[in-house]
């Protein structure tokens, strides 16, 4: 099936507040997207929404509450019946080890992480089936590998990379593409600020720099790329050049 232009796509962000996922709401306004932008922090994403072109539907939504998550996609599906792109870029991370993990903490980051990613999926999912669709789950090398103290966010990444294989084969037919995708690169955001080294600080790059490759997923331009991890710094490398909006 043919993806609807970006220019007339309705494309829902969660942790549109900052980091990725405002450089993605960025990108997506640049390209003319209708926007749907989801976060717990309502000042920041009142400033991600100042920083846009033209007004986008803000959800402020702790994605850890289920319940909460539940009542707002309802919403949302309401107003938004139609949705071309889906990215569930909200991730939730407390460093502790395993020994020292609460149950709290756990299933804070596993709602964060899957439960939401679920829920946003399962309201359109139907829908989908006829008309096809893009679903990114934004991942990281906590999908491929693991890390010391992260037990819960990288028991979430791998979840999400197995749910992408069932769902890239379930929807192929149909046209809906599934990837998680990892940033393949040295990014700053709030939460690399937060957990990462600070040696690594001279590598990092801006999230904008990462945010060419999800449009071109958004436009399922290769069905073969279905059901696969892949790396954003790669894809934005590469298709750059079609996206002249961003520079």
């Amino acid at each position: 099936m043919t993806a609807t232009p970006l220019d007339r796509q309705t494309v829902l962000i969660t942790g549109a507040a900052n980091g990725l996922g405002r450089a993605l709401a960025s990108a997506f306004d640049k390209v003319g997207s209708n926007l749907i932008l989801l976060d717990v922090n309502a000042e920041a994403l009142e400033e991600t929404a100042r920083m846009l072109s033209r007004p986008a539907s803000l959800h402020v939504v702790d994605l850890s509450d289920t319940a909460a998550t539940a009542a707002a996609v309802s919403r949302i599906r309401e107003t938004s019946p139609i949705l071309h792109t889906l990215i569930h870029n909200a991730g939730y991370l407390v460093p502790k080890s395993y020994a020292a993990m609460e149950q709290e903490d756990w299933d804070r980051t596993f709602n964060v992480g899957v439960q939401a990613a679920h829920l946003l999926t399962k309201a359109w999912w139907n829908d989908w089936l006829q008309t096809g669709a893009a679903v990114i789950y934004v991942s990281s090398r906590s999908g491929i590998e693991g890390g010391k103290d992260h037990s819960a966010y990288v028991a979430t990444k791998h979840a999400l990379e197995g749910l992408v294989k069932v769902l890239g084969e379930e929807g192929r037919q149909a046209g809906i593409m599934v990837h998680t995708v990892t940033p393949g690169g040295y990014m700053r955001t709030p939460m690399s600020e937060q957990n990462h080294p600070i040696e690594l600080r001279s590598k990092w790059v801006d999230a904008i720099r990462f945010a060419a490759g999800f449009l071109y997923l958004a436009e399922r331009r290769d069905p073969t790329l279905s059901g696969q991890r892949l790396s954003a710094w790669e894809l934005s490398e590469q298709h750059r050049g079609l996206y002249p909006a961003l520079d």
